[in-house]
């Protein structure tokens, strides 16, 4: 039944829905995959090939621009309510502002560094990012975020929307960065992580099951509470900041 609404809404308005699927091999060349303001759902997912895969279901298209080229600012169109624009080492895809329930299931090769930036304030559905062995960075305005089995570094900001993060081993130096306006996030580490860590939270609260070791702050203001110090001895620097959001720092 719901698949006939979806099809008799497309059909009441001029445009047609299917599924589709985009495939795109990755050269050696590129270090980042950035993909930004997304309308929909998304999951975006690490595999062990070197090209990018987006399966896209409930897409629109104008039945009246059938045979036609869209043109757009952004980049070429692939067809699947993505642009996509390529330079140098970077390819960048970019949502299109449509309505309707499309979803989409990217594949991406799980060495390269990935960027996801959702700066559109009326995106507010699930993020799904999983299975990477790279940098990654995410930002995002509204939403709830679930990102698991990822090695870091990580970069997130979310304004508001729950996240949780799980993490595999981490087995690097870089500092890992996680903020928030008033969104609560839960993170999740392996028992034996060693980290350095440095946490505050102006009006939300900070929780553990981890042993901390604490160390003095040098850092602390009239306007914020700043919480330092060591899990498992010490290692990779974890920045966690917040303005009136919670922190779940839990071990698995």
């Amino acid at each position: 039944m719901k698949k006939f609404l979806i099809l008799a809404v497309c059909f009441l308005t001029s445009t047609f829905c299917f599924s589709q699927e985009f495939t795109k091999t990755v050269s050696s060349k590129v270090q980042l995959i950035i993909i930004r303001d997304g309308h929909g759902a998304f999951q975006i997912e690490g595999h062990n090939k070197q090209e990018i895969i987006i399966k896209a279901t409930g897409i629109q298209h104008n039945s009246k621009g059938k045979g036609l080229t869209p043109l757009y600012s952004g980049g070429s169109d692939t067809g699947i309510g993505l642009t996509m624009n390529e330079t140098g080492e970077v390819i960048e895809f970019t949502g299109l502002p449509r309505q309707g329930n499309q979803s989409y299931h990217i594949l991406v090769p799980e060495n390269i560094n990935i960027k996801a930036e959702w700066r559109n304030h009326d995106s507010q559905k699930l993020l799904r990012i999983s299975n990477l062995k790279s940098s990654l960075e995410v930002h995002r305005i509204n939403g709830k975020m679930d990102i698991s089995n990822i090695t870091g570094p990580l970069v997130l900001y979310s304004m508001h929307g729950e996240t949780k993060i799980r993490f595999s081993e981490i087995n690097h130096n870089r500092p890992i960065s996680i903020s928030s306006y008033n969104a609560d996030i839960e993170i999740e580490l392996e028992a034996a992580t060693k980290a350095s860590l440095e946490m505050s939270s102006g009006r939300g609260e900070i929780y553990t099951d981890f042993e901390i070791k604490r160390t003095p702050s040098n850092k602390k203001t009239e306007e914020e509470r700043i919480i330092t110090g060591t899990i498992n001895g010490g290692g990779v620097k974890i920045i966690l900041q917040s303005y009136a959001g919670n922190f779940y720092l839990k071990k698995y």
